[in-house]
């Protein structure tokens, strides 16, 4: 009985492992890959207002020990672009907007780089796990509340003039803060 019952979970839980198998990786910010429109994965809604959609987000995993009464951590933090979850309008494709979207992908990395900074000021204690995911959510809220105003103040790009100073305000804060492109 009990090898039955384990062959009827492994057939139970197979389906689901598959649709994992299935899901794009997703991409990490780099300053040599740029998003293309073949990026853009999902199916886009019909009645959409917007021509495109970009999936991003932070991501973090930390390390620690204790070492004469100090807590060290090692951590790493990246920004992600998922294809899977990210969708374009065909019909409304165009450099202009896929220039939109990487500024998306921008604002999440310039986030990314942020939440590192504040990691690597931050005097952790031995609770370290709830102090590093109170700092995440608050990091995560702020990166919302910008990509909001990014959207709003650009008019999700159709203002022109908007949408270039919001790409030479975020592109002097990633050069401020690290890595950037010509």
């Amino acid at each position: 009985m009990g090898i039955l019952r384990n062959i009827l979970i492994l057939l139970l839980f197979f389906p689901v492992i598959g649709l994992f198998a299935q899901e794009e990786e997703p991409m990490a910010w780099s300053v040599e890959r740029r998003l293309n429109w073949s990026d853009f994965k999902d199916e886009s809604p019909d009645s959409s207002p917007v021509a495109a959609l970009t999936a991003s987000g932070i991501s973090y995993s930390f390390s620690s020990m204790e070492r004469n009464g100090e807590m060290i951590a090692g951590f790493t933090v990246s920004a992600f672009f998922y294809p899977t979850r990210s969708w374009v309008q065909d019909h409304l494709a165009s450099a202009h907007i896929l220039a939109h979207e990487q500024l998306h992908f921008d604002i999440t990395e310039l986030f990314a780089r942020k939440f590192r900074a504040q990691l690597a000021q931050t005097r952790f204690t031995d609770n370290i796990k709830a102090e590093v995911r109170t700092m995440f959510k608050k990091i995560n809220r702020e990166l919302s509340e910008y990509q909001d105003r990014y959207d709003l103040e650009t008019n999700s790009s159709r203002l022109q003039d908007r949408q270039r100073e919001w790409q030479q305000k975020v592109y002097t804060e990633l050069a401020r803060t690290g890595e950037v492109w010509d």
